[in-house]
């Protein structure tokens, strides 16, 4: 998903989404906080905010807090960042405590962010309901299609670009599956496989550049019939006839290309 061409993906589904209402609403909350910074997010704001308060009143129903109006995005981001806690801190079950016995060390997240969402009220009730209320779940469950504007699309393709930037910061590494992907995944080709834009230095692409550590994997070589040196094969078959009529991008470019990827992943194995 981190390397799926976003407004391909949407175009094709004329950006319509269907989709849980849970998942939605989880979703429409981390967009509106994690793009807030991104220059188109002005534009966008008042659909994610309309789409927020339509969404969370079809899961929660009637549900309000003490001041008689739905949560604010804020209180709902603070509930979602708690769900790394152990639910049953909230639950109100009796005799249970987070500080008895070694493993209830690990039952709360101790990050600034979470201690602070801790002491929210209303993030705390909105995650009680997340895993105890009965209605709210059956609600969440339901299946709704939403139509999303070029905008917003445009804003989630900036959001994932922004999530590539942290991850090449943070330098975590990422597996690649050509043919598992192609098979089961959301990619007309491996000429259009998400490694190149999680990794094209050294190639002459029409993309952002990103130099993200990643390795070529065969997933399950039972169930693919494949191996690794078939996926490497048809990588370096793929990006010698795409770029066939090109000069940018010859033979021993992608060859070289390819010989990063596998240092890096000699770099990744477990020893």
């Amino acid at each position: 998903v981190l390397g799926i061409d976003v407004k391909n993906y949407y175009a094709k589904r004329h950006n319509i989404l269907i989709i849980p209402l849970q998942v939605l609403l989880d979703n429409v909350v981390w967009l509106y906080h994690k793009g807030q910074d991104l220059p188109r997010f002005c534009r966008v704001c008042r659909e994610l905010e309309i789409l927020y308060e339509t969404t969370y009143q079809k899961v929660h129903g009637s549900d309000k807090n003490s001041n008689n109006i739905s949560p604010s995005l804020w209180d709902y981001y603070q509930s979602w960042l708690l769900r790394g806690d152990n639910p049953e801190y909230y639950s109100g079950r009796s005799g249970f405590t987070a500080s008895s016995g070694y493993w209830y060390a690990f039952d709360l997240n101790t990050t600034s962010d979470s201690i602070l969402a801790r002491k929210n009220d209303v993030a705390r009730k909105l995650y009680y309901d997340y895993h105890y209320n009965r209605k709210v779940k059956e609600r969440g469950a339901r299946t709704e299609q939403v139509s999303l504007s070029d905008e917003l699309v445009a804003h989630i393709a900036d959001v994932q670009e922004k999530m590539l930037c942290e991850i090449e910061r943070q330098n975590i590494c990422i597996e690649c599956n050509p043919t598992s992907n192609l098979l089961i995944g959301q990619i007309e080709g491996y000429r259009h496989h998400p490694i190149l834009r999680f990794h094209n230095h050294g190639l002459n692409l029409n993309l952002p550049p990103h130099a993200i550590s990643v390795s070529i994997n065969t997933d399950d070589k039972g169930i693919f019939a494949t191996s690794l040196e078939r996926e490497y094969s048809l990588l370096a078959l793929a990006l010698e006839k795409e770029f066939a009529k090109e000069k940018e991008n010859p033979p021993r470019t992608i060859y070289e290309w390819l010989d990063q990827i596998r240092k890096m992943a000699a770099e990744q194995r477990f020893r």
